[in-house]
């Protein structure tokens, strides 16, 4: 259980910055 824990943890991060690119992304293209 602990390596799906990092397993998931690892995921939102990922999330989490591709998130900010898009909204960089849309941000610049206004």
């Amino acid at each position: 259980m602990k390596n799906l824990r990092k397993e998931v943890a690892s995921l939102n991060k990922i999330l989490d910055s591709t998130e900010v690119r898009l909204k960089n992304l849309i941000e610049e293209n206004k």
